[in-house]
């Protein structure tokens, strides 16, 4: 394992060194000394709660985005520079490596997690209960695997083995327990677990393993749970994930196993409706304070570019600026003029040219960015396989949250935005309210208007391409 002063003897550099005592005025006489103090922070839960008392949007935006993933060698790569995250590598919880890529140690990312979640009320009744249960909940954590499982029944044990599909080499106590020790920390074993469970209960287990919080108020709610091991029910209701369990399930890569789950269903679903002509897709944009999607029906057979022209219209957007999908590592450009120095590597592809359909049912996902300054990112995913009867046009069937003002600049500047134009004594209304005006934004979401307007655009024997669009009038440089 490499701990946490391992971790910047090996990324710290004599040059970052450097820096840094000119910086803050320190005299770091070696990278050792500095990795000594580091750690001394780190474990310091004064030092912990500043740093997350100072973290910004982005900032935890991308937390959320890795205690979901799959540390290497006890650490995480991350793609981003040193000026989009300011902060956390002045206070070296990113070290850079090179000028697109950063590092973040596991214990580091795990302590600003357990800060965060103080406020969780989901998780504060912990804190709640007297300090003598608290004491004794708190125990079972420093207990060993093999000794949880030994305070549980051998019945309790012969139905976890059942449940896991395990046969037992004998029917005595301590095999059991020593062959569930191994199936319930074994990466391969908890993937399936987690592969096979509802939806309820994946999403229980999952956000405990993304906290690292073992604790459970109402054990016997989880029975699902229970059954699998992933649960050891204690007295007075409460239960545990013993904290090994939870390690295991977060080094199974948590966001690939819930991208599974996904593609799953949608594979069940498919097998049902053998003859489709339709997608139900979730358009969203993630990222802001508002929950903002828009669930539509549209046809099979449509290229990028017609689902291009279908998110315009749902989002309201009123101008032409370029735009991307991301599908991997594969960039589709809207318009086949449009070219961007910074992604020559990339391999690009125009969006008339390919076709939704392969998309949407190979890898059930796909990204979409508008407007290269304001980067409006919306996720699409795929829902559901459908058999309409007649002909399937575009259609809005299910929406939540407003419509994004133009002339904003991103999700963030949106929030802030819409926040003003709600209340009307805020002394920034007037100019906000003018700003919306310009971009023709309409605080009541136009469902009917705009299933009219893809009704009509959509009323044609062809597919709709940037080469014979007959509503593009100037591409915006």
């Amino acid at each position: 394992m490499l701990g946490i002063q391992e971790f910047y003897k090996q990324f710290v550099t004599e040059e970052r060194l450097k820096q840094l005592n000119e910086k803050r005025n320190k005299g770091y006489q070696s990278i050792e000394e500095f990795a000594v103090y580091r750690h001394r922070e780190i474990t310091n839960p004064y030092h912990i709660s500043w740093l997350v008392e100072q973290l910004n949007a982005q900032d935890l935006k991308l937390i959320e985005q890795l205690k979901s993933s799959q540390s290497k060698d006890d650490y995480y790569t991350v793609e981003a520079s040193e000026d989009e995250y300011p902060f956390l590598v002045e206070q070296f919880i990113l070290v850079p490596v090179d000028d697109k890529q950063c590092v973040v140690h596991e214990e580091m990312l795990r302590s600003l997690v357990k800060e965060m979640n103080i406020d969780n009320k989901d998780l504060k009744w912990l804190e709640e209960i007297s300090p003598l249960k608290r004491t004794i909940l708190l125990s079972y954590a420093d207990l060993k695997l093999e000794e949880l499982l030994r305070g549980i029944t051998i019945t309790q044990l012969k139905e976890i083995s059942k449940a896991l599909s395990h046969t037992p080499a004998s029917l005595q106590k301590e095999v059991f327990v020593d062959e569930l020790k191994s199936l319930l920390t074994d990466r391969t074993r908890i993937k399936d677990i987690l592969l096979s469970l509802s939806d309820e209960s994946f999403q229980v287990i999952k956000e405990r393993a993304e906290n690292d919080h073992p604790f459970y108020e109402n054990a016997g709610e989880f029975k699902e749970l229970i059954k699998s091991g992933l649960i050891i029910k204690l007295e007075d209701d409460y239960g545990i994930t013993h904290p090994k369990i939870l390690e295991t399930i977060r080094e199974t890569n948590l966001s690939e196993v819930t991208e599974q789950r996904y593609k799953n269903v949608l594979l069940k679903n498919k097998k049902m409706h053998t003859s489709y002509n339709a997608f139900r897709i979730k358009v969203s944009l993630p990222g802001g304070e508002n929950v903002i999607y828009r669930e539509m029906v549209i046809p099979t057979r449509l290229n990028c570019y017609e689902l291009h022209l279908i998110i315009q219209s749902v989002f309201d957007w009123s101008s032409m600026r370029y735009a991307e999908f991301i599908y991997d590592k594969v960039v589709i450009r809207v318009f086949s003029g449009d070219t961007d120095e910074d992604d020559r590597e990339k391999t690009r592809f125009t969006s008339s040219h390919i076709q939704v359909d392969a998309l949407l049912t190979e890898g059930g996902s796909l990204a979409y960015i508008y407007d290269y300054e304001a980067r409006w990112l919306h996720k699409i995913e795929l829902v559901e396989f459908l058999s309409e009867e007649g002909k399937p046009y575009p259609e809005i069937v299910d929406y939540t949250g407003p419509s994004p003002i133009e002339g904003s600049r991103g999700i963030e500047d949106f929030d802030r935005l819409y926040a003003i134009l709600k209340d009307k004594e805020h002394p920034d209304y007037e100019e906000t309210e003018a700003l919306a005006k310009r971009s023709h934004y309409k605080m009541r979401f136009p469902k009917s208007a705009i299933n009219r307007r893809l009704h009509k655009l959509f009323d044609v024997q062809y597919a709709i391409t940037e080469f014979n669009d007959e509503n593009i009038n100037l591409v915006e440089n």
